[in-house]
Formats: C-alpha cells, structure tokens, sequence
C-alpha cells in the first residue's frame, strides 16, 4: 500500500486545500485531487477564487476552481478569501490594500492590517500607533480608527442599518 503524507486544510465550495509530500493542490469530499499537489501553498476557495504560491517565496496568484489562473499579477502576500468581491493583498513596503476579482487594485496600500469584508465595511489597523477602525469598500473611513480592539464578526450589532 502507497503511503501518502497529507496536510489538510477545511472544506470550502466543495474543495479542501490539501498538500502531499509538500505540494498544495485541492481535493473534493470524495479525497481525489481535483486540481493536482502542484503549488507550494494554497489558500481556501471563496467567492471562486483561492490564492496560491507558486514558488517558496510569498508571491501569490488567484486560481478558479477549475485551475485557471485568473489573476495572474503576483502579490507579495494575500488574504486567505475574497470576501464582497474584495481581497486584502499586502506589499512588504506599503501595508494591506484591496483588489477586485479582476486583480485591480481598488484601495490602496496604506493599512498595517486588513481583515474581511462584511456588510460593506472591513476592520483595519490603519498603523502599529493608531487604534482599529472600519473603511467601506471604496476605502472611506466609515468607523474612526479609535479602538483597540475590535470583534469584527459582531458587525450588525456595532453598525446597524
């Protein structure tokens, strides 16, 4: 019997980033390798799209669920999901910005941190100084960076609408 050492990760959209013997790829419910152990890590799929790292370096691409590279431009660094049409990416000179599905980068590079989207606004930690705050998905500051901590998950009962 051929033994396998596997990684896995949770099941998201039907597949479950997994490595063997190192190599990521991703696997469906049934444990076959739907799009094959060929990438160094593999983010989750949301919104039908993962991030993934070609090389050892953190230089990441966005792949859809049949393995076609949608974005091609590298970043540095990228969020595990896209999250309302939007993905945090990161520059080691420049903090966390947002991209759209088609790569574009729709808010600038200026957060030291940037979580996810949820009802249109998005935790972010503006600098190691200032406080968390939240911006909308055009980047407009919609709660003032004044808190030191915030639970991002609990969004409709500090933001109704």
């Amino acid at each position: 019997m051929d033994q396998h050492e596997y990684y896995l990760s949770h099941n998201y959209e039907g597949l479950i980033n997994c490595a063997d013997h190192g190599r990521w790829g991703f696997i469906n419910r049934e444990g076959s390798f739907v799009i094959p152990p060929q990438y160094s890590y593999c983010h989750p799929f949301f919104e039908g799209l993962a991030a993934v790292r070609l090389k050892e370096k953190e230089e990441f691409i966005f792949i859809d669920r049949q393995n076609n590279v949608v974005i091609e431009k590298p970043f540095e660094g990228a969020d595990l999901r896209f999250s309302e049409g939007l993905c945090a990416v990161w520059r080691r000179k420049g903090g966390f910005g947002f991209i759209d599905r088609t790569g574009r980068l729709v808010i600038t590079y200026t957060f030291y941190f940037a979580g996810h989207f949820a009802e249109g606004l998005v935790v972010v930690w503006e600098s190691k100084s200032a406080g968390y705050g939240f911006v909308d998905r055009s980047g407009v500051k919609g709660i003032p960076a004044r808190f030191t901590s915030l639970m991002p998950t609990l969004l409709k009962e500090v933001w109704p609408r």
